[in-house]
């Protein structure tokens, strides 16, 4: 479990059948509601929620969820939450909505129909999601707004409890009316030990005081594991331990995959030649990789649905040389055993979608696939779904996850370490200065790993033209006179070799016309330039790939210039970055400048950051190095 959850786990046998809830109704504000003028915790955050109450009712004889918020507004900033969206979903209609804005003098706007508006709030592949939406009349510094909202519900095996807004609670309440046939559960992230549910005659209760803003920060964890976040589930099967409900999971999920794998005429035919084409099962193994990923990723198209009746098998996906991510996975793992690998999928979870809490017994945790071979007593892990990845690479995001393994014998694996020898980012640049002031530069980037197949990506996002105009704005900010002769990037769908950006450019410097110039090099690397850019953190600071910098200039002077000595060699070091840069002479008398920066590093903790911070300052003093140049026979 990672050292910034703060977990808890409570079995909670269900309470009868509850006859009848009240339902919310608007109260009066206190006078202390009234008065309060700022943030408790002091933060500058325009608003806070005083009250927020739900009541879950999942009985199954009369389903239904209902919110209430009251919201006070202390500035023209806290105006923003006089605005409000709520998705409701299929099967989970609002069905009332009703709300008012209580001014500072006491006088109350209600909030009517026409105040309260439908637009589309996002479209997935099988439905389009519709929200209500509604700005309270009369919002003004100093008011209170408040709402109730009625809403249809499912019952669920699993209940999300968003428990921590943007902006602090003072108080929040949640009252559960439990299905009395199943045992319940409950789990907590990032909530006090203190804090737990309790039994009263109305159902179960939870009740959390003084729950501080959520601060969303860049290079932060998974918002789902540093946010306050309750969950409440059901099991209706009796399991003595968690073991017991993982095994049975796998077992049923392989029941699933040995349909999925029984179908496969075509994916027989294909490994079959594959392995009739090559020299050993290894190199079949690695042509069959590339003919997977080569195949339609229907994951890279969001807009794209099948029927819902549709039965995946392996034949199927052979058939329409198409599959999301997880399918084409599942498809490898497939073919590497009919080529007679020991090989299956495995059920995982990826750092971006959050953490796997193994103690909650739910299935739809492990929304991720891999494709898993067993060699020994050892296991490799393969992912032809993630775009542009090369054969065995891993993505930072599944660095170090667990991996439940789908076969009648199963268990729970973890992925390797990723190191930053596995993913190399290499920025080879030629410069040379010409006699009559103009500096030419010939870049060659190379990308390999993990973060060739992120390039990938952001290339396939935003097309080639946008990266080569974001390029040339990035280096007229440092050259306003620069001209970028050439720009080209190759080998972008074939993974199998490193991601090249090649981009040649030149500029006109007038300084390299005096007797002494000062010469700084050409920018390093620095897409983590603004990681250390504040001055102190709320979450733990996280990198998603562990990775190499290595970047070499050639630099080749006029023959009027002459650069009397090297700079001196630097090395800095602490456990989490290394660094070095190095100064030397070809046999052409060119000047080689090598640098070099690990970053060996997934999450690190708020002690960790201020040290992390002063050691990133050395880094760009050390980066800024200038070369003393002088004319022969000038100025000494």
């Amino acid at each position: 479990m990672n050292k910034y959850l703060i977990c808890i786990m409570v079995l909670i046998v269900s309470a009868p059948l509850v006859q009848a809830v009240k339902k919310f109704e608007f109260t009066q504000p206190t006078q202390d509601e009234l008065q309060i003028t700022m943030n408790p915790l002091g933060r500058d955050e325009g608003a806070m929620i005083l009250l927020r109450e739900i009541i879950l009712n999942e009985t199954y004889e009369q389903d239904w969820y209902e919110e209430h918020v009251r919201i006070k507004i202390f500035s023209t900033k806290g105006l923003e939450h006089a605005t409000v969206e709520i998705p409701s979903f299929k099967k989970f209609e609002i069905t009332k909505i009703k709300g008012r804005t209580i001014r500072k003098d006491g006088s109350i706007v209600e909030l009517t129909d026409a105040n309260i508006f439908e637009k589309q709030w996002s479209k997935g592949k099988k439905e389009k999601v519709l929200a209500k939406t509604f700005t309270f009349p009369g919002a003004e510094p100093g008011c209170i707004v408040e709402y109730i909202y009625h809403q249809n519900y499912l019952p669920q095996y699993v209940t999300k409890l968003d428990i921590q807004d943007d902006i602090f609670t003072k108080e929040f309440r949640f009252l559960l009316i439990p299905i009395a046939r199943y045992s319940l559960g409950w789990k907590g992230v990032n909530i006090s030990s203190l804090v737990q549910p309790e039994r009263t005659e109305d159902g179960i209760r939870l009740v959390i005081k003084d729950i501080p803003g959520f601060v969303e920060e860049d290079y932060s964890p998974p918002e789902e594991d540093i946010r306050s976040t309750g969950y409440f589930f059901h099991t209706d099967k009796p399991y003595n331990t968690m073991d017991d409900f993982w095994n049975e999971t796998a077992k049923e999920a392989f029941k699933k995959h040995e349909k999925f794998r029984k179908q496969n005429r075509l994916l027989q035919e294909k490994t079959k030649q594959l392995i009739n084409e090559s020299a050993n099962k290894e190199e079949a193994l690695q042509k069959f990789y590339y003919f997977v990923q080569g195949l339609r990723n229907l994951s890279m198209e969001p807009d794209y649905s099948r029927k819902s009746e549709q039965e995946i098998t392996a034949e199927y996906l052979m058939n329409c040389s198409c599959g999301t991510a997880e399918e084409l996975n599942e498809l490898f793992a497939t073919g590497a055993y009919l080529m007679g690998f020991d090989s299956y999928p495995g059920h995982t979870l990826s750092k971006h979608n959050g953490t796997f809490i193994k103690e909650l017994p739910s299935r739809w945790q492990l929304s991720d696939l891999l494709a898993v071979i067993k060699n020994g007593d050892k296991y490799r892990f393969f992912s032809p779904g993630n775009m542009g990845l090369s054969f065995e690479a891993l993505p930072g995001h599944f660095s170090e996850v667990p991996v439940l393994l789908i076969s009648k014998q199963p268990s729970f694996l973890t992925t390797p370490s990723a190191q930053p020898k596995d993913t190399i980012t290499k920025l080879d640049a030629k410069v040379t200065l010409k006699d009559d002031g103009t500096s030419t530069i010939t870049m060659n980037e190379s990308y390999t790993g993990a973060l060739a197949a992120q390039m990938r990506q952001i290339i396939y996002d935003e097309k080639e033209d946008k990266v080569k105009k974001d390029q040339e704005e990035y280096l007229k900010k440092l050259y306003p006179d620069i001209i970028i002769d050439k720009f080209a990037i190759s080998n972008q769908t074939d993974s199998s070799k490193p991601l090249l950006i090649t981009y040649d450019y030149h500029y006109k410097d007038d300084s390299l016309q005096a007797e002494r110039v000062i010469y700084k090099l050409p920018p390093f690397h620095g897409r983590e330039k603004d990681m250390f850019s504040t001055p102190y953190r709320n979450n733990a600071l996280c990198l998603d790939n562990k990775h190499t910098d290595v970047d070499q200039i050639e630099l080749s002077l006029p023959d009027k210039f002459q650069l009397r000595s090297l700079p001196q060699n630097v090395t800095l070091n602490i456990p989490e970055m290394n660094y070095s840069m190095t100064f030397s002479r070809n046999e052409k008398g060119n000047i080689i400048v090598e640098r070099k920066l690990e970053w060996n590093f997934g999450c690190v903790y708020l002690l960790r950051y201020n040290e992390m911070k002063i050691f990133w300052k050395q880094i760009e003093k050390a980066d800024q190095v200038s070369l003393m140049l002088t004319t022969k026979g000038g100025i000494q």
